[in-house]
């Protein structure tokens, strides 16, 4: 643990900009780092650790943050959605933001394979110090307001089958593993293959009463058993499973499905890959697909994700979805 002090020490000494925000209590690997991450949070004025979204609020409130700092959250659970909402919460939607830098650790993963930063961690935190090694892209973001809830922002936002896969696979232990991963997949892959699937809680469909831009789909709406909101064209392993055309700012898009397993496996790499506009697929099929739009209305039974996150939710539950402040990313440069 001492080599993690002296890493942590050198990056915040070279890149005096940087703030990193740790959680060293995330998962079983980085709870080894608690008491070595705590020295030096004592020694570096830079370093904040933070394991709940109070401490990570009281954090920001206390020690705000500008656009001449890059804030690093370095950590898991959910620590870009929590950490973004604390942040904006404390400085305001308009107020000039510092540069996020995505590591891959935890929930940001998805981000930092989006900006090409894939690497190890301490590899991205090296970067800062070098020139060129780094550009600025402007990433737009959601707004997720739930009633009763307070906002939170992100980027990736999922209803329905992947919100249950993530349950099932958390369900399992206090701190799942790889193995534990593979096995819900496969328990996953199993049932949709059962003729019967959209019998299946994890199947099932339900009316969610999208209102897109002011216009209620009215009844006439397919059920749908998932529901994909985002601003990134691409997710993690390649997945485009937005429509195709740019995402344009302060806008989003958004894939809601309805079809059996058998028929989504059918049209996978239009569904699942980009290939093609699985708009067309709305004529004969239970899909709603939507290009740059506002704002969406629904109503939530249960909870959803937000960028790889599960925040549950008790009862039925109005929820507005709309475009958040554009967030200033560093990126690796396009080769």
């Amino acid at each position: 643990m001492e080599a993690f002090t002296e890493i942590l020490d050198r990056h915040l000494l070279q890149a005096p900009e940087l703030v990193l925000v740790l959680n060293p209590n995330a998962g079983r690997v980085r709870k080894r780092m608690a008491r070595s991450a705590t020295a030096t949070a004592v020694l570096n004025p830079r370093l904040h650790l933070t394991s709940s979204l109070d401490e990570l609020t009281e954090l920001f409130r206390t020690k705000p943050v500008d656009a001449s700092q890059t804030v690093c959250f370095y950590g898991g659970d959910g620590s870009i959605a929590r950490g973004l909402s604390a942040m904006l919460a404390c400085l305001g939607e308009d107020a000039p933001l510092p540069t996020i830098l995505p590591v891959a650790a935890g929930t940001i993963n998805v981000m930092g394979e989006y900006l090409g930063l894939s690497e190890p961690p301490f590899e991205t935190l090296g970067r800062m110090a070098e020139r060129g090694e780094l550009v600025r892209r402007s990433i737009p973001s959601l707004k997720v307001e739930v009633e009763g809830h307070a906002p939170i922002y992100g980027f990736m936002f999922g209803w329905g089958v992947i919100y249950r896969v993530l349950e099932a696979y958390y369900a399992r232990r206090e701190h799942p593993t790889i193995a534990d991963a593979t096995l819900v997949m496969a328990q996953t892959f199993a049932q949709s293959l059962n003729p019967n699937a959209m019998d299946t809680p994890l199947f099932s469909r339900r009316g969610l009463r999208l209102c897109v831009d002011g216009e209620d789909l009215g009844p006439s709406q397919p059920a749908l058993h998932s529901l994909i909101v985002g601003v990134l064209e691409r997710s993690t392993m390649g997945l485009r499973a937005l429509p195709p055309e740019p995402i344009r700012a302060h806008r989003f898009h958004i894939s809601g499905n309805g079809m059996r397993p058998a028929v989504v496996f059918r049209h996978s790499l239009m569904l699942l890959f980009g290939q093609g506009d699985q708009r067309e697929l709305a004529v004969e099929h239970p899909l709603v697909a939507r290009a740059n739009i506002g704002e969406l209305g629904l109503e939530l039974t249960e909870g959803y994700t937000l960028d790889g996150e599960m925040i549950a939710l008790e009862g039925a539950r109005a929820c507005r979805i709309s475009a958040g402040p554009i967030i200033p990313f560093w990126a690796a440069p396009e080769a």
